[in-house]
């Protein structure tokens, strides 16, 4: 016999999404003022990171067994679907990660000097105004 020490329990995943999402939130809230001025192209790559991480803890929690049933007792709310919001806020990080790599808005991140040395642009806000709404709907799907 032995212990079952590797999966999480739905407390503690639950706490993690929590934790996750108040985060992701609070990155986006800050990339959204930041793109108030001109933004360098490594913070574009930082953004797309970013959201590839929160991504990916969203979805562990949302696969950890019992944790719709212990969102729903946590929040008092025998309606709540956490499952669904996962998925929400999921699909707003991928629509996010959309704006950066898609070919009609692709923000070319780098480029190379006559040295080739990697030389990273620097965005406007009107170039980066997609990217500023689609992080703003992440955060917005953060309570």
């Amino acid at each position: 016999m032995t212990f079952k020490a590797s999966n999480k329990v739905p407390s503690i995943a639950y706490q993690e999404a929590k934790n996750a999402a108040l985060a992701l939130k609070n990155f986006c809230q800050s990339q959204v003022a930041a793109m108030n001025a001109n933004i360098d192209g490594r913070e574009v790559i930082a953004i797309g990171t970013n959201m590839s991480v929160y991504k990916t803890r969203l979805n562990e929690a949302k696969a950890t067994p019992g944790i719709a049933q212990f969102a729903k007792d946590q929040e008092n709310d025998p309606a709540y679907d956490v499952v669904a919001e996962f998925n929400s806020m999921v699909a707003a990080l991928d629509a996010a990660v959309v704006v950066i790599v898609a070919v009609n808005t692709n923000l070319l991140i780098q480029g190379w000097s006559p040295t080739a040395a990697i030389q990273y642009n620097s965005f406007t806000p009107a170039q980066t105004a997609n990217l500023k709404a689609a992080l703003q709907t992440v955060a917005d799907s953060v309570i």
